[in-house]
């Protein structure tokens, strides 16, 4: 085909060698190979690339994008699509009219979290949490019908980065349960993260720290400068309950003489009391809080719970030379658990200290009391204080 005035065959090249219009209007060139795909050079030098299609007497003007962000091959595939449709006897712009209205991710989390919230979901806010700080930024502006499956793969793998196995896997659950809801909602046809598998979790092995590990944590807790999230890693360390359990109490929720700590919102939906051992007691006599605050651990507000430990954590351990050892928050409570199994109490008293429930433990609960479960908690509190005093002992002394 012979190229003429405004006629060319669209390459990277030729596009980018077009030369401004000079009658400070705009100039529309045509691809040779495509008719309907046209190219709109700007005064200023933007090239923009329109599908121009006719049916019944009807035009179809569509703006497809901008050159070079798209190629002109991408441009011209999108033109024959459109071409198809007209061919077809449909109307092309419908489904970009309906692509406009379509949520992005980030607005259609939120329905999907409130929804989530009124149903009585315990993790809306572990939710919340991780959106906000690993899926947003990547995702958050796009229509959810522009994310690919093989996007998400790839998001997927490259949370290995920094993240465990297991902590990439909720995210991409997350995502999972998002696009599900879409679907049932008929907001899109497909859930692109089906068919991606999870990563290999290594659930085999429990990571606990020993007694010279608990000195070091514990040191580091007391040398941080957020003491806030200190006293809550090290209170997690002493009581054995999940971060989200501790992290949001209230002090209407305590009795210190009696040494308790209720619970409303536990991961299996019940509410239950905890019993605090003798070390957990002190130090929520000690907390800066006291009288001052509805929560035990406040955020920076005052009028919130501390939001997140990670950065903490990361920089307490850092700081106790255990980074790089798989060790994680939870492991907190796995350590708490494993010392009492050292210690030589049941699987039946752990299970209770951990709030843990099965129809196998439950008939077994009645005869256990407080003074039980709290001798099982001050046998890790033990173990943490002598540690502490072993390592103090081994410390050098400055003349």
């Amino acid at each position: 085909m012979t190229a003429t005035n405004n006629t060319i065959n669209f390459t990277t090249r030729t596009l980018s060698n077009l030369p401004k219009p000079t009658n400070g209007k705009s100039k529309e060139m045509t691809d040779a190979k495509v008719r309907n795909l046209k190219a709109e050079i700007s005064p200023t030098g933007t090239i923009s690339f329109w599908f121009r299609g006719q049916r019944d007497g009807r035009r179809y003007p569509i703006h497809i994008g901008h050159f070079p962000a798209i190629s002109p091959e991408e441009a011209r595939r999108t033109a024959l699509e459109y071409k198809a449709q007209l061919d077809r006897g449909e109307d092309p712009t419908a489904a970009r009219k309906a692509h406009k209205e379509e949520p992005t991710l980030a607005s259609f989390f939120e329905e999907y979290n409130e929804d989530a919230k009124a149903r009585g979901k315990a993790s809306w806010k572990d939710d919340r949490n991780r959106f906000a700080f690993r899926i947003a930024g990547k995702f958050g502006d796009r229509k959810l019908s522009a994310i690919s499956k093989k996007e998400i793969a790839q998001f997927h793998a490259s949370l290995l980065d920094d993240l465990s196995p297991a902590s990439a896997n909720r995210i991409l659950v997350l995502l999972s349960a998002i696009f599900r809801k879409a679907v049932e909602w008929e907001v899109i046809a497909a859930n692109p993260v089906s068919g991606i598998k999870q990563f290999p979790e290594r659930n085999a092995r429990t990571r606990f720290l020993d007694e010279s590990e608990m000195a070091a944590f514990v040191a580091a807790c007391n040398a941080d400068e957020n003491r806030t999230a200190a006293d809550c890693l090290k209170g997690l360390l002493l009581c054995g309950l999940r971060k989200s359990e501790l992290k949001d109490a209230r002090w209407t929720d305590v009795n210190l003489d009696r040494g308790e700590l209720r619970l409303y919102k536990t991961k299996n939906g019940d509410s239950r009391v905890a019993v605090l051992s003798d070390a957990m007691v002190a130090l929520l006599a000690s907390l800066p809080s006291r009288g001052k605050s509805e929560w035990l651990f406040p955020g920076r507000s005052g009028t919130k719970p501390l939001n997140n430990l990670d950065k903490p954590f990361q920089r307490i351990i850092e700081r106790a030379g255990l980074a790089g050892t798989e060790l994680t928050i939870h492991c907190l409570r796995h350590t708490f658990a494993s010392w009492m199994a050292i210690n030589g109490f049941s699987l039946v008293i752990i299970g209770t200290a951990l709030g843990h429930r099965s129809q196998a433990m439950s008939a077994r609960y009645s005869h256990l009391n407080d003074k039980v479960m709290r001798q099982a908690g001050n046998s890790v509190g033990r173990v943490v204080s002598e540690a502490q005093q072993a390592a103090a002992a081994q410390a050098p002394t400055t003349a």
